[in-house]
């Protein structure tokens, strides 16, 4: 119950304080990293422990705060980091990657991390810790593919003008810059999609770009 109680608590106040300004300022990748990174540094931590106290109560607390940051830090910043990554598919495409990903690959990748996970109960917590480690590095070396093809998807779909609106429009900082760099577009077309989208994102600096484009030649 203690457990369930500070990790809820600490979830809400990542989402209330942390999640959006994190996600706006640094972007989508700082966002995707943030929980293999703090699992991975915990688990090096556990490692180290293991290997230098034996085990005992200090690998126990840790493997406890790894399990601990799942529950705080995944719905507050991974999950909404995550749905970021749809955001250049049109409506119809979003749905239909978010239902093979919701129903079909993550169940299958749970049920062969709980199988991995039956397979390693003979051996003890630093090697088990091993593992660990070398799966969240993949973890954080598969973001890297992950935010350029998304990046790329991103320009196309505003350089098409087929980005989508509608609510999973989200301020990440790619998205942002995306957006300023459209208002530099010869076309008027892009400059007004553009601002559009500012406004839908209720950007900052949208008044001040206004002002600006009231003598933008091509708009005017």
């Amino acid at each position: 119950g203690w457990f369930l109680g500070i990790t809820q608590i600490i979830s809400l106040l990542l989402r209330v304080f942390v999640s959006g300004r994190l996600i706006e300022r640094f972007g989508v990748a700082v966002g995707l990293v943030v929980l293999p990174l703090t699992q991975l540094i915990c688990t090096l931590a556990m490692i180290v422990a293991g290997l230098v106290v034996g085990v005992g109560e200090a690998v126990f607390w840790l493997v406890v705060a790894n399990q601990g940051l799942v529950k705080a830090v995944k719905e507050p910043i991974d999950s909404p980091s995550l749905k970021v990554l749809y955001q250049p598919l049109r409506a119809a495409e979003r749905l239909a990657a978010q239902i093979t990903i919701e129903m079909i690959v993550h169940p299958i990748t749970t049920g062969i991390a709980g199988g991995l996970m039956l397979a390693a109960i003979p051996y003890e917590p630093v090697t088990f810790g091993i593992l660990l480690a070398a799966t969240f590095s993949l973890w954080i070396v598969a973001i890297v593919p992950t935010f350029r093809s998304y990046s790329s998807a991103l320009m196309e779909a505003v350089r098409k003008r087929t980005l989508d609106e509608g609510e999973a429009l989200v301020a990440d900082r790619q998205s942002l810059e995306l957006f300023r760099e459209r208002l530099r577009s010869e076309h008027p077309g892009d400059v007004i999609f553009a601002l559009d989208l500012l406004e839908k994102l209720d950007a900052p600096e949208l008044p001040k770009v206004l002002v600006e484009f009231l003598e933008h030649p091509h708009i005017r």
